[in-house]
Formats: C-alpha cells, sequence, structure tokens
C-alpha cells in the first residue's frame, strides 16, 4: 500500500468520538502491519474489526460484503472514492449511526462507508478497513513507534514537550499538511505541500507532474490498483524549515494533479509524532543519528515483493 489521499464530500451525519470515564487522555499499545498503526475496535457492540488508522483518509471505510449485517442499515446513498493506481474508484455504500469503541475511546454516530469489494485487504490479513479524519478530528495524537503506543488526549491547551521539534499545519487542509522540500536534480527544488500519511508504508514519495509512468515498471499497489513508479536519490530533505536527511532516496510516481511529497510509516518510524487537527499543528522528537542516515526507505520493489497473499498471519503482531 502507498500513499493515499482520498477525495470524498462531507458526509450528513453528525459524528463524536470521546475519551471514556472523563479521563484527559488514553494510552495503549497498538498492532502493527508492516509498520502501519492496526487499531483494534468493537463494531456496534457485535464484531471485531482492525482499522489501519489512515491520516490520508477522511472516512472510516469497511471492506467486504461479511460487514453488511453488522453496521446499521445501509442507506440508499452511494459514494465514489479512489486514490493511487490505476484501476477504477471504489464505489461503497453508506451506513449511518454506528458505534465504534476501542481501548478506551469510543465513536458515536460514526459513518461508515462500506465497499462489497475485499481486494485492496486480500494481501494485507486480518486488516479490515481505515480510519482516519474521523477519529483525528477529535484528538491530539502521539505516536511511538519505537514502543507501538499511541495516546489520544483532549486537543486543547497541551504543551510540547521537550525535545520536539514543532511545526504548523497548513490552515485550509482538512488532513495533516505541511511544507516540505527535496533537492535532487532533475526532479525538484520546489517548496510543495507534504501529506503525514499513516496510512503508507514508504518513506518518502514524491508524486511528481515530470515523469511518464511508460518507461516505469509495476512496483506497488494502491488503492485502485497497481502503480508504476521509480526510485531517485536526492541531496537533502526538508519539512518547513527543519532539515530531515541527507544523502537520501526517495519513490517517484506521476500524477496528473499538483506535484506533492508525503512521508510514511517507514519514515515515521524513526520518530515520536504528535498530530493536533484542531489546533492545527504538528511535533516530531528528533533524533540527532537521524539526520546523518542514509537511505530512509525501503524501496517500491521491496514493498511490492512483500505484498503477497501468502504473508505469515503472524505478520500482524
Amino acid at each position: 500500500m502507498v500513499a493515499v489521499h482520498v477525495s470524498m464530500a462531507n458526509l450528513l451525519s453528525d459524528k463524536r468520538f470521546a475519551i471514556e470515564d472523563g479521563a484527559c487522555e488514553v494510552t495503549f499499545i497498538y498492532r502493527k502491519f508492516n509498520e502501519l498503526i492496526v487499531l483494534s475496535a468493537q463494531l456496534n457492540n457485535s464484531v471485531s474489526v482492525n482499522l489501519i488508522l489512515d491520516t490520508g483518509f477522511r472516512n472510516t471505510i469497511l471492506f467486504g460484503k461479511k460487514f453488511q449485517t453488522k453496521v446499521n442499515s445501509l442507506t440508499s446513498k452511494t459514494i465514489s472514492f479512489s486514490g493511487l493506481g490505476n484501476g477504477s474508484p471504489l464505489i461503497g455504500k453508506i451506513s449511518l449511526d454506528n458505534e465504534l469503541k476501542f481501548n478506551g475511546v469510543k465513536g458515536s454516530g460514526v459513518t461508515i462507508v462500506l465497499v462489497p469489494s475485499r481486494a485492496f485487504v486480500d494481501e494485507m490479513p486480518g486488516i479490515d478497513g481505515v480510519i482516519g479524519y474521523d477519529l483525528l478530528r477529535w484528538f491530539e495524537i502521539e505516536v511511538n513507534p519505537v514502543m507501538s503506543t499511541v495516546t489520544f488526549r483532549h486537543p486543547e491547551g497541551n504543551s510540547i514537550p521537550d525535545g520536539f521539534t514543532k511545526l504548523d499545519l497548513k490552515k485550509e487542509e482538512v488532513l495533516p499538511i505541511v511544507s516540505g522540500q527535496i533537492e535532487a536534480t532533475p526532479h525538484t527544488n520546489n517548496v510543495l505541500p507534504l501529506l503525514i500519511d499513516t496510512g503508507s508504508q514508504l518513506g518518502v514519495l514524491l508524486k511528481s507532474q515530470q515523469i511518464d509512468s511508460s518507461g516505469y515498471e509495476i512496483m506497488a499497489r494502491g488503492l485502485c490498483g497497481y502503480i508504476k513508479g521509480m526510485e531517485a536519490s536526492g541531496e537533502a530533505f526538508w519539512i518547513s524549515q527543519v532539515h530531515m536527511a541527507s544523502g537520501f532516496s526517495f519513490s517517484i510516481i506521476p500524477t496528473e494533479r499538483e506535484e506533492m511529497l508525503s512521508i510514511g510509516m517507514h519514515f515515521l518510524k524513526d520518530y515520536v509524532f504528535i498530530i493536533n487537527s484542531v489546533e492545527q499543528y504538528v511535533a516530531f522528537k528528533t533524533l540527532t543519528n537521524k539526520q546523518q542516515k542514509e537511505n530512509p526507505q525501503v524501496p517500491l520493489m521491496e514493498i511490492a515483493q512483500k505484498m503477497t497473499p501468502y504473508v505469515d498471519s503472524d505478520s500482524l503482531h
């Protein structure tokens, strides 16, 4: 799976997540799938679901016909959405007023988009769907990939802990987007929007208008099918004005839309990071040895080789 930026209309139902029992915050250990953050939730007090926490998604999505009897009655409304890949957009049915509970966090009135096909998650054993801004909009979220812990806390009035570098999110964006820059010839020296994408297994990814996909191989799978890409080397990488890496590799895929950057979990796994969509900032706890670390991402081809139906279920641990 690669960085996915889903474009959807806002759904009509009101929905809210909150920490139960009046606590100010809750911390728990999350499960991993290839560094992705997997949250186990109870759906409508009837079935457990495993959802990837994906900051590049706006809504909560379940894949598979088996959930048709587990969600609340499906409405007549459908929604079409797309992401990376050369296939057709996905079409889902809308279910309103669902309940999701996990580890002290409860969501009521949750809208779920149910996609009958499981093609997107068939190569990810034990994964049932994704959850994104539906959850992110209510909390400050702190993730420690080394400890596999995630903390949800009330978003207002928090101070940034010592050792963290704070960056402002773009105020006009719903998803966590800052600015980024890659110094790499001939690809780009421009300042571009940069998505902090916990739903991506990659490190640094550039969506570029300057390359033609016809000359590249199928290297990974996106939300809507297989994509073509290439590897490149860069001299320097910045997030906002903060220098993050020198002498690094990154992935490039073609786009017909605006150029942008993203960082996925293979990059983020070396940081403790905080995302606060309410007060619109992110923070990274930078590590000294990370500044000089080379090749901060797994090549696309290696990820594609890992994504096979024969993956051992123990990889979801």
